[in-house]
């Protein structure tokens, strides 16, 4: 009788660690990083960069070119605060990622827009938090 009582015992505690240790994986697992998630991060990351300076290196017009004329502006000041035309620009959320979008919409457009807004939140979230260095 004690040797059934004995492996009943280990057999509940078996189970109730098992329990325990897909638990506690899976409230780590949910919070961190493993090797192979990092990995391929990184790997998708370094593919998406050099997709996106091969694609505008490719570009047959590229911004640069249709930009010469906004050097005045660039160098001078007092010509942004007056500008004597008037100045496009644009903004999109994905920024953060890549100017592709833009670029993208200028194509469509058949323009090229000589300001592009940068928006980033400073606020309480980790991702908001303003520059330290």
């Amino acid at each position: 009788m004690v040797k059934k009582t004995h492996r009943i015992f280990f057999t509940i505690l078996a189970i109730g660690l098992g329990i325990l240790v897909v638990v506690v994986l899976s409230f780590i697992g949910g919070r961190s990083r493993g090797p192979l998630e990092g990995f391929f991060s990184e790997a998708g990351s370094v593919v998406q960069d050099v997709e996106s300076k091969v694609m505008i290196q490719q570009r047959i017009h590229k911004r640069s070119d249709h930009l010469d004329w906004f050097g005045k502006y660039k160098a001078d000041i007092r010509q942004m605060k007056n500008p004597q035309i008037l100045l496009l620009g644009t903004y999109d959320n994905q920024t953060k990622e890549s100017f592709e979008p833009i670029i993208d919409f200028e194509d469509s457009l058949h323009t090229t827009f000589s300001l592009i807004h940068i928006y980033t939140a400073w606020g309480t979230k980790t991702e908001e938090q303003f520059p330290g260095k």
